[in-house]
């Protein structure tokens, strides 16, 4: 498929956007210089005005409303309101963010911004995750404690030049509360239907005054299966994590601060039970898997992380990030088809370990803001998998032993310079070298003396095959290197109105199949995923800051998109890259506070993500050319009002709603109709009282009030096995309590 001559309605739209910015820009000669950062918004809001969010995505403390990049932000009051005690539940709060319901275990997350994501949690996340500026490298056991969050920022676009690591379609950033010499204390906890318990606590001060200070944060959240399981006789799809975090801070001169954090998670949720299409009796169930294998899952993860912050003066500050994380998921047990007969079972066994090392200079000298860094990854990832699918001559069980070493290193910079007291230009650089060693083993029943099956043809767990020694085994290793420009404008028209535009690149890493099913697969490297973005924007304050109203339109052009498909030689999945794809669209968010006690938020996006050459993608003469990506629909709305009540009592009572929409979208890069994420629209209430004192609230959310339990995600093939389809299904209609407090 040739890329279209034509431009798209969204891609005129921006260029009519950055021409009326040029023009007005070319007209517009003075008006008032934004007010610095420190002179925020408390009188704004006694006044009805919006309050501003302060976020430091730009490495400095900028408002929201004058950030010059696509980004959406959520403070922990906010997040609290809503329920929102998981990440799978950032689903429908950012514009052009899906989230859809994948990975093994409830603390594994796919995410997906503007079209673009990664369908396999094992391999290098498109968007990537920070927590308190420490890099995720993969989202398995990925998903952090939410209990002692000030925020979430999610910057949508190629993030290259301000992080730790080059991602291609975004970055979100937790940013959890430091321990200094005011002292803290919050509880809750919480009960709602299907046996759902929640308790979180935090509790943070000074051991020394004015030098030494710690925290201690510590969550525990479970519910019953949503999934009944008649196979096996149990209710599937539970929930139990527990995670607890530690940070000890010594200031250990007025410009020098030292802070260790140390975290961990357990999980013992069960992994997720596939509804399949093919059920007993004809009908079809969402509620309902029939999968044989007894629940098994044994995933930890954690890890510590040392900052070390000097300021040299009021202009530079100097930064020291090190950081060791480690994961494991040992053993688990996962089914793929949802079926009674043993067709897809996968046991396998994942270990991982890193080592991040980033120094940052950041800092400001006359009218240039900088941000500059040295960043360093070393990571260790090992995966064993006995996948067993229906058995044939050409599919046989497998032992699929591979173990992935990489070591990134990277130098990154980023300047804004004031041109005028309205004008800025920003220029951005990065270099990356990406270098893997890669090993892979594979085992199946074709080679001598050894099994994964036993007589009966059932799968052996991977920790009891024998003979591994006579397996077949290959080395592999590649080193790619980038380097990824950004520049943008902007201009401060007055305080309440920002436009800005911007060109950068971005980059993905190449790399090896741990999954390859033949061994011939695991020798090919996949290539790395290359992205030119282009991007307009404006953000803007009305009606004294009672109506707020930021758009953001965009358009990525991919080279080497990295999915996983079919090998066209081979006949087997494996890793590998469409030559080229596209994502364009808008973002929409508006807020607007009419008068005192209601704030209604909105947001709406579209997103146009296609291939626009990926032939042979399920073997020669087939082709997705033209194809929609997953996880990308067209549309996505969100409405939310939130009203406090006029009461007559002591104290404040807010009720809200939270209705989303989206469009239909696609599971796969076949677009295959049986697995279509259909059209869907969900609706959450809460209600919340907090006492005058502001130390106790209640608070009561209901979520998917219609109980519509619709497709996420899904699968579908069809082999020797005869035909495997299967959904991920949403969670039934919960309604929770929760009682907190704080000192």
């Amino acid at each position: 498929m040739v890329r279209r001559a034509s431009f798209s309605p969204v891609a005129v739209s921006s260029l009519l956007l950055g021409s009326a910015l040029c023009a007005l820009t070319a007209s517009t000669s003075a008006q008032t210089a934004p007010a610095p950062v420190a002179e925020a918004a408390p009188d704004l809001e006694a006044s009805g005005g919006i309050a501003d969010i302060v976020v430091t995505a730009e490495k400095r403390q900028t408002r929201l409303q004058e950030t010059p990049i696509a980004l959406t932000a959520y403070t922990a009051d906010t997040l609290q309101d809503q329920h929102i005690s998981t990440v799978r539940d950032l689903a429908g709060l950012v514009p052009g963010l899906t989230v859809p319901r994948g990975g093994i275990t409830p603390t594994t997350q796919l995410f997906f911004l503007r079209g673009i994501g990664e369908t396999d949690p094992i391999f290098d996340p498109a968007i990537a995750q920070y927590v308190d500026d420490v890099y995720i490298p993969r989202s398995i056991a990925a998903s952090p404690l939410l209990a002692e969050l000030e925020r979430v920022e999610v910057l949508r676009g190629p993030q290259g030049t301000l992080y730790g690591r080059n991602t291609s379609a975004g970055a979100i950033r937790y940013i959890t509360r430091d321990p200094n010499d005011e002292v803290r204390l919050s509880v809750d906890a919480g009960v709602g239907t299907w046996g759902a318990f929640e308790s979180h606590g935090y509790v943070s001060g000074p051991l020394i005054a004015n030098k030494l200070y710690a925290s201690l944060a510590y969550g525990h959240e479970q519910h019953d299966g949503y999934t009944r399981d008649p196979t096996i006789n149990k209710d599937v799809n539970d929930l139990n994590v527990d995670s607890a975090r530690a940070k000890l801070k010594l200031q250990a001169t007025d410009d020098l601060d030292i802070q260790l954090t140390l975290d961990a998670k357990r999980d013992r949720s069960t992994t997720a039970y596939y509804t399949p299409k093919s059920q007993p009796g004809g009908g079809f169930d969402p509620s309902l898997s029939f999968a044989e294998p007894q629940p098994q899952n044994n995933s930890n993860s954690g890890g510590a992380a040392l900052r070390i912050t000097q300021a040299l003066g009021d202009k530079l500050t100097l930064k020291s990030v090190t950081a060791y994380r480690l994961f494991g998921q040992a053993p688990v047990t996962y089914d793929n088809d949802g079926e009674a007969a043993v067709k897809q079972v996968n046991f396998i066994r994942y270990y991982e370990n890193e080592l991040t090392q980033e120094f940052q200079a950041n800092g400001s000298w006359g009218p240039l803001d900088f941000t500059s860094g040295l960043f360093y990854l070393h990571e260790n990832f090992s995966s064993d998998r006995n996948g067993f699918s229906y058995p044939s001559l050409a599919n046989p069980p497998q032992d699929q032993v591979g173990n992935t070493k990489t070591d990134s290193y990277a130098a990154y910079g980023q300047g804004d310079y004031h041109v005028t007291d309205k004008l800025t230009g920003t220029v951005g650089l990065r270099y990356t070298i990406e270098s893997r060693d890669f090993t892979y083993r594979q085992f199946d029943d074709t080679l001598t003396g050894t099994r994964i099956t036993d007589a009966a043809g059932n799968p052996i767990v991977p920790a009891t095959a024998t003979n591994k020694a006579g397996a077949f085994q290959t080395k592999s290793d590649a080193t790619w290197y980038s380097l990824t420009p950004k520049f943008a404008a902007s201009y401060q028209w007055t305080p309440d109105l920002l436009t800005y535009a911007s060109y950068s690149k971005g980059f993905k890493a190449g790399g090896f199949d741990n999954r390859a099913s033949a061994l011939i697969n695991a020798q090919l490297p996949y290539q790395p995923e290359k992205v030119e973005t282009y991007e307009v924007g404006v953000k803007s304050q009305w009606w004294e800051r009672r109506l707020l109203v930021n758009l953001a339109l965009y358009y990525n052009d991919y080279t080497n998109l990295q999915a996983t498909a079919t090998d066209p030689a081979t006949l087997r999945s494996r890793r590998l890259n469409a030559a080229s794809a596209y994502t364009e669209g808008f973002e929409l968010e508006t807020t607007i506070q009419p008068f005192e006690g209601l704030r209604w938020d909105n947001s709406a996006s579209y997103t146009l993500a296609l291939y626009d050459q990926f032939p042979n993608y399920a073997g020669i003469g087939t082709s997705a050319s033209g194809n929609r990506l997953p996880y990308a629909p067209r549309w996505t709305f969100r409405t939310a009002p939130t009203y406090t009540l006029p009461l007559a009592v002591p104290g404040q009572a807010q009720v809200g709603v939270d209705a989303q929409f989206q469009t239909l979208s696609y599971a796969d890069v076949a677009n295959s109709w049986q697995v279509a994420i259909p059209a869907q629209w969900n609706v959450n209430l809460f209600a919340k009282y907090t006492t005058e004192d502001e130390r106790w609230t209640f608070s009561a959310t209901v979520r998917n009030l219609a109980d519509r339990r619709l497709p996420q995600g899904g699968s579908y093939s069809a082999s020797a096995a005869g035909t495997v389809w299967t959904f991920v299904e949403s969670p039934p209609r919960t309604v929770f309590f929760k009682v907190g407090y704080k000192l």
